[in-house]
Formats: C-alpha cells, structure tokens, sequence
C-alpha cells in the first residue's frame, strides 16, 4: 500500500548555519534516513518567501525543449518510454504568414503564468497520484510532453541577487570535491544535471522514467512557489533486487541492470503483487526533496 517517506523540518537561520549537504548526512545517519529511498525536508515559510519569481532576473540565453514521450505497455505493470525532442511550432498570424519564434525565456515565463492561475487543491492529491499510477490509467495513456533538463538554476539566480539567501543551499554551487573537481578550468567541466542543477517543467500526467541517479550519486529537488504537487515513490533499498529480478527475467532477459537504460516505468499494483515495500511523498513549494545514493525512484 505504500509507506510515507520520512519528513523533516529545519528553519532559515539553521540553513545559514549549516549546509544541506551537512543536514543531508545528519538526517541519514543520526536519524535513520539511509534505510529509504528519498526523505522530504519542509523549510520554514521565511525560506519560502525568498523563492519568489516576481522578480527575478532571468537569463536570456538556455534552452527550452519539450520532450515527446509515447508509452508502450510492454507487460502487465511494466510501461517503456520512447523519448524525442519535440521542435517548436512555428507560429502564423491570422495572414497565414509565419511570426517570429517565441524566445526560450518567454516560453518559459508563459509556463509560469499559468502555474499562477492554476486551482489547486491539494486534499485531493494523494487520490491523483494513486490514480495516475494504477495500471488502468497507464495502460490507457500513450503519450504525454515534458520540459526538462533546463540548463539553468533558479537558486543561483536567487542567490546571486539575495545576500540574504542561505548560500549553503544553492544546488548549483554545492561546496565539496565533486563542484571542486568539475568547476576548475573556468567551468568547462562542470556536468549538466550533476555538478550543477537545472529545472524541470511539467503538467499533471508527466512522469519519469524509474531510475538511478547518474553515478549512484545522492540528489536534491525543490519546488518551486506555484506548483502543484509533485509527487515522488521509491523502493525500499533492500527490495530493489526483486524488481530488478522479476523485470530481467521477464522482459529484459540479457540486460543485468534493466533499469539503467532510464526507459521503464512501473504501477503501483505491480509493486504489491511482488511484494516488494516502497515509499511515497507529495512534495509541496519549498520543500525539499532529498535521494539517498543508489536508490531507485520515479517521478509524477
């Protein structure tokens, strides 16, 4: 049926004092936060006023692709994602003639503008999640689009024009030896999505595939001010072998490891026949989401 991820709390001026990577292994291994896949770390509502969009400088160069995903029911439970970037529609006015291409930023900003004036209610998201992860919804769905791998980060525009932002929490700039290693030579060998943060924008039915992050490395996830809630599950790092076992034997019969292709998703009745314990979370805006190293996990 599924078990809460562990929760925590902290405030601003403990963020000021500590790191989140020195939080991170506080909560893994003075509070037994190692033993899943993924804890949820809620900031106090002074952190949260600092995550204001209004008005940010935003940078006028990055990238802004939509992914296409088509979802192929492969077997009961087991769903595979074929991904292509999706080129932008060229846009004609009421003449027919074509008008110039709206600008990265700005599609950006329009996918704001709508967060703003969506109607959330949040009583009913544990009920949506469940329902966009039962095998009879997924089995239906074919397809759906996605903006994700950003190259750019929010906090570190935050950061950069707020003395006051807690600078220990700015994923783009995580002290320790990976960010030491990666950022020398100017930056030329930073690794996108690894040694620097980037953004995701998606709608209510956009997933992930179920995945590893790249290296086994840990990760951290906030949302931002306006979002609905984004719901994450994970497995129980001591069952990951069942699943992995069941889906090789299957499906994927000479891959070792069929889930590092980043290609697969699963449904929740799966993980129950299989017995196999996993953990859920809803994340809300300024929460923060913290990925134990190794550990499987998926996405909506």
């Amino acid at each position: 049926m599924g078990i809460r991820s562990p929760e925590f709390w902290t405030n601003l001026p403990h963020m000021h004092e500590e790191g989140f990577p020195e939080i991170f292994d506080y909560l893994r291994f003075e509070k037994g936060g190692e033993n899943v896949p993924f804890l949820c770390l809620h900031p106090d509502p002074d952190f949260l006023e600092m995550l204001s969009l209004d008005e940010i400088v935003w940078p006028e160069n990055f990238d802004f692709c939509t992914t296409s995903s088509s979802i192929k029911n492969e077997m009961p439970g087991v769903y595979k994602l074929l991904k292509k970037q999706m080129c932008p529609a060229k846009p004609l006015d009421e003449n027919g003639e074509q008008i110039p291409q709206m600008s990265a930023i700005d599609a950006l900003k329009e996918h704001l503008g709508k967060m703003k004036q969506q109607s959330i209610n949040v009583e009913t998201d544990e009920a949506t999640f469940r329902q966009l992860l039962s095998r009879k919804h997924l089995e239906d769905q074919t397809h759906f689009a996605y903006n994700e791998d950003l190259a750019f980060s929010v906090l570190n525009l935050l950061a950069s024009s707020n003395s006051d932002f807690p600078q220990k929490w700015n994923f783009d700039n995580v002290p320790g030896p990976l960010k030491a290693l990666c950022s020398g030579d100017g930056g030329i060998n930073e690794i996108l999505g690894v040694s620097t943060a980037m953004v995701y924008a998606g709608t209510a039915g956009t997933y992930s595939s179920y995945h590893v992050e790249d290296a086994d490395c840990p990760s951290a996830n906030i949302l931002l001010p306006g979002s609905a809630g984004k719901a994450w599950f994970g497995i129980h790092p001591d069952d990951q072998w069942k699943l992995n076992d069941y889906v090789r034997q299957q499906f994927r019969k000479k891959c070792p490891s069929p889930f590092l292709h980043k290609d697969l998703m699963i449904d929740l009745e799966l993980l129950d026949e299989l017995g196999i314990r996993w953990y859920w979370c809803i994340q809300r805006p300024g929460d923060i989401i913290l990925t134990n190293p190794s550990v499987n996990y998926f996405v909506k």
